[in-house]
């Protein structure tokens, strides 16, 4: 009995892909919009919607007339944070209050 797998064990996910172009932009530079689909390996209109969806919500900048992008730098340097586990000392403080109950 052959089982054929439904979904491909590779995760080609919209979100995936998402994260994989942050991560390639993660050097701040400036990128053209084929080398990011070549490095990818994204046809042009799955590249296209993921650099609308980032340009949307303020994740990159965008040279228009050059067909480039790179990564809004405050993206940048909070990726970079988190990958590199620098949580900033006061992100949580608990706190000195006490519970309404006691």
């Amino acid at each position: 009995m052959h089982i054929k797998l439904k979904y491909p064990t590779e995760d080609i996910s919209t979100a995936s892909k998402i994260a994989k172009t942050l991560e390639y932009l993660k050097d701040g530079q400036w990128h053209t919009i084929e080398e990011l689909r070549e490095k990818m390996g994204l046809n042009e209109a799955q590249i296209r919607q993921i650099i609308i969806f980032l340009s949307e919500y303020n994740f990159i900048a965008m040279d228009k007339a050059e067909r480039r992008v790179k990564l809004d730098e405050a993206i940048r340097q909070f990726l970079t944070r988190t990958t590199t586990s620098e949580v900033p000392s006061n992100l949580y403080k608990p706190s000195k209050k006490s519970c309404p109950s006691q």
